[in-house]
């Protein structure tokens, strides 16, 4: 474990399907006070191709393989330090919302000494057509023609299901938060915030106290 300012850093995850809006999401709950957003997605885009962990994630990912679970949640520790010592992060009076990151039940073991976990917020579609007209929108917009096919969306969904979702297991289930996520995004990022505003209010409370 990287030697972070505290033990543990305090963090809420955010999972959901492909195409639940959870990149939306976590960008607007960044603006909250005493919340953090850390999105995989964009700690892997930005990575310098000629730093150590670039070059290591690009010999996997230029060959189109998977990258590894222990190089993966190397990489995460890495950028939260980065942000502590840069001070764009404090361990001490934020917690950190992680989007997209564990990606499996291994990456969340390799985590567990890292993270105080304390709420896990589930971004439910229960409408799989919901799931396939967002991303359909979505690669449209981005240009991204390949992505529309429904093949490989309902292919995306699979792998979710199969190695992503099982990590709410891990976790105990009363820290866990379900939100429909086919609602509206006003509505859904108005139901996150309700039942986690109170848990960080608390929790940087009792910070000051001590």
């Amino acid at each position: 474990m990287c030697e972070f300012e505290r033990k543990q850093i305090r963090s809420i995850l955010l999972f959901g399907a492909p195409g639940s809006g959870k990149g939306t999401q976590g960008k607007a709950l960044n603006q909250i006070p005493g919340l953090r957003h850390l999105s995989s997605g964009d700690v892997f885009r930005n990575l310098d191709p000629e730093s150590q962990n670039g070059k290591i994630f690009c010999s996997y990912a230029g060959q189109g393989n998977l990258v590894p679970d222990d190089v993966t949640i190397s990489i995460i520790r890495e950028e939260i330090q980065n942000r502590i010592s840069r001070r764009d992060f404090n361990p001490d009076r934020e917690i950190i919302l992680l989007d997209g990151i564990p990606r499996n039940p291994k990456q969340a073991k390799l985590l567990d000494d890292d993270l105080d976990v304390i709420r896990i917020i589930h971004l439910n579609i229960h409408d799989p057509e919901i799931i396939l007209q967002r991303l359909r929108n979505r690669a449209i917009e981005e240009g991204r023609s390949d992505d529309i096919s429904k093949e490989i969306i309902l292919r995306r969904l699979g792998i979710y299901h199969r190695d992503t979702k099982p990590i709410l297991d891990h976790y105990p289930h009363d820290k866990l938060i379900e939100i429909d996520g086919g609602l509206s995004p006003a509505s859904v990022l108005s139901l996150i915030t309700e039942a986690i505003e109170p848990v960080i209010n608390t929790t940087l409370f009792e910070d000051k106290e001590n």
